[in-house]
């Protein structure tokens, strides 16, 4: 079965018969493999920091499932979309780049609703865009007041204002 096989590092699957990974063909097969090495890759970058290098893996990941998902039963390869998806809404997450990890974690979740992981990173990014937009209006209301005051200032200067 795809989804139990995908939740186990690529490392382990070494010895599996065709049948305890997916059926298909052997090409697929190894495919299969390098997609999970792929997904086991991210894990590690984004344990080790490297969201950037993390959220490409997930991405170069899902181009890999694509490729296969003519060969691979429809039920498990969407299990493992869904762990893709919301692995790199992490890495998004990590880069604050919160609409990207807000498109993944909802496509995560139109795949598999009961995703916990998905959902928390949904609501994660919708948190940090609210911010990160809270954020940015404070900043021109201070440039706002910053260039009143420089302006009343001059006033006072040139003796306008008594």
């Amino acid at each position: 079965d795809l989804a139990m096989v995908s939740e186990r590092p690529a490392s382990q699957q070494e010895g599996l018969d065709d049948g305890d990974v997916l059926p298909c063909g052997a090409s697929a097969n190894r495919l299969v493999k390098g997609l999970l090495e792929l997904k086991d890759e991210g894990n590690a970058a984004l344990q080790n920091g490297d969201a950037k290098k993390a959220a490409s893996l997930y991405s170069r990941a899902l181009t890999r499932l694509q490729e296969v998902l003519h060969e691979v039963d429809g039920s498990h390869s969407g299990s493992l979309k869904a762990v893709l998806l919301a692995n790199r809404a992490q890495a998004h997450l990590n880069l604050e780049s919160w609409d990207e990890a807000f498109e993944d974690a909802k496509a995560s979740l139109d795949i598999q609703p009961d995703n916990a992981k998905a959902l928390h990173r949904k609501d994660l990014a919708q948190k940090g865009a609210a911010e990160e937009r809270q954020k940015r209006g404070q900043g021109e209301s201070l440039k706002q007041a910053l260039f009143c005051k420089s302006a009343g200032n001059k006033l006072l200067t040139e003796g306008h204002l008594q």
